[in-house]
C-alpha cells in the first residue's frame, strides 16, 4: 500500500465501500434495500438455517433453503423459499419492499425404498410489506403482513378454511453501522398462530469484513396465552453470510 493511500485511509477520506454488503435485512427481517442484481449470497444461521439468496435483477430477488433437521428428527427436512421486491421512493431516504416466506417440510421415507413422500406440509407461510427509512449504514424499518397457515396446523380442530386464514405479522429492526466493521442490530416481531400471540426480542451486532459478514446476538421470546404469559430464556444467535462467485465478491469489495 503507498503512504499516499495510507494517508488518505488515516484521515477519513478514502473508505473502504465493501461494507455496503449483506445489508437488505437485519438478522432475518427483510428491509427496504434490495440485492444488487448478480449478487449470489449464502447465509447460515445458528448452524441450522441455510439459505441461498440471487438479486435477479436490481429490484428482485429470490432465496431458497435447507434445514438439516433429519439429523434431530427422523426422515424429516425442512426447506424455506423466499421472494422479494424492493424500490426506493426516495433513494437512501425511504425504501419499500414486498416479501414472501415461505417455510415447508416433507419427510424421507426409508422403508419405501428411498423416496420422498409426495404429500409436502406447510410449516409456515407469511407475507408482509417493509418500509425502511434511513441509509444503509442506518435505518429503523417497519413491517406488517400476516400468517397464511399455522405453525403446525391442527386438522382435529380446523377446517381447511380457517387453517389459512391470515393471522397478522408485524415487525420492528433497527440497523446502525457505528464504524466501518462493526453495526449493531435490533429485530422484534409480533405474531400469532390462532392459538396465542408471540412477542419476539432480538439485538446484537455485526460484524462486517471483506469475505464474510457475521452476526452475533441474543433473542427471547414471550408467549401470551390465557391471560398470562410464558418468557423463554435468551437463545445465542450466531450468523454467517458469505458471497459466491468473482462477481459478488467484487461488489462487496465496491
Amino acid at each position: 500500500m503507498s503512504l499516499k493511500i495510507k494517508l488518505l485511509l488515516s484521515i477519513g477520506l478514502l473508505v473502504p465501500t465493501f461494507l455496503e454488503a449483506q445489508l437488505t435485512q437485519a438478522f432475518m427481517l427483510q428491509n427496504g434495500f434490495a440485492p444488487r442484481k448478480g449478487e449470489v449470497v449464502y447465509q447460515n444461521g445458528s448452524l441450522l438455517f441455510n439459505h441461498v439468496t440471487v438479486g435477479l435483477t436490481d429490484n428482485f430477488s429470490g432465496g431458497v433453503g435447507l434445514m438439516p433437521t433429519f439429523l434431530f428428527e427422523d426422515r424429516y427436512i425442512h426447506y424455506t423459499a423466499t421472494l422479494k421486491f424492493a424500490a426506493p421512493l426516495r433513494a437512501e431516504k425511504v425504501n419499500v419492499a414486498l416479501c414472501l416466506f415461505h417455510w415447508g417440510e416433507t419427510y424421507f421415507d426409508g422403508a419405501a425404498g428411498g423416496n420422498f413422500v409426495k404429500e409436502w406440509g406447510n410449516v409456515a407461510t407469511f407475507g408482509y410489506g417493509v418500509a425502511t427509512f434511513g441509509s444503509r449504514r442506518k435505518n429503523v424499518s417497519v413491517a406488517a403482513g400476516g400468517f397464511f397457515n399455522y405453525l403446525y396446523p391442527d386438522d382435529d380442530f380446523l377446517s381447511d378454511d380457517e387453517r389459512y386464514a391470515p393471522f397478522p405479522y408485524f415487525g420492528v429492526s433497527g440497523y446502525w453501522q457505528s464504524s466501518e466493521r462493526t453495526a449493531f442490530i435490533s429485530e422484534n416481531h409480533i405474531f400469532s398462530d390462532g392459538y396465542s400471540d408471540f412477542l419476539l426480542l432480538s439485538v446484537g451486532m455485526r460484524v462486517l469484513r471483506p469475505a464474510a459478514v457475521f452476526d452475533f446476538g441474543f433473542s427471547t421470546a414471550l408467549d401470551f396465552a390465557g391471560g398470562g404469559f410464558f418468557d423463554a430464556y435468551p437463545v445465542p444467535w450466531l450468523g454467517l453470510a458469505l458471497p459466491l462467485g468473482k462477481r459478488t465478491r467484487a461488489m462487496w469489495r465496491g
